[in-house]
């Protein structure tokens, strides 16, 4: 099963789709509401793709992309942030982001887009 480390405070909106990525669409969905804990986890642990939130409480989702980078140079992280302005994005991918996926979005792109991401993976 494949596992993906999501960090994101908003929950609401990982009341919504978390439940949609475990039991529909059968993902292995590790959560985590704060950045620091997120970094803790991936000292021990890989995911197979990290999805991370900008606007997070302790750290900057930032700081979380650069640590996971440079824990495992080869991990795909996808920001997936309310901030959508052309200068954030260009700083995400700048600092080595894979993908830049503007909230709020459509469940069924979404889906898409992990189906997608996990069958080139293979």
């Amino acid at each position: 099963m494949n596992t993906i480390l999501f960090v994101d405070d908003e929950q609401e909106f990982l009341d919504i789709i978390v439940p949609r990525m475990r039991d529909k669409w059968g993902y292995n969905v590790v959560i985590f509401t704060e950045g620091l804990k997120a970094i803790e986890y991936l000292k021990t642990n890989k995911p197979d793709l990290a999805l991370v939130d900008l606007g997070l409480q302790d750290v900057s989702g930032m700081k979380v992309l650069v640590d996971a980078k440079a824990q495992y140079p080869d991990l795909t992280v996808w920001i997936v942030s309310g901030f959508n302005s052309p200068d954030i994005k260009d700083q995400a991918m700048k600092l080595k982001a894979d993908d830049f996926i503007a909230k709020p979005f459509m469940p069924k792109e979404f889906k898409e887009k992990l189906e997608a991401f996990f069958l080139n993976k293979k």
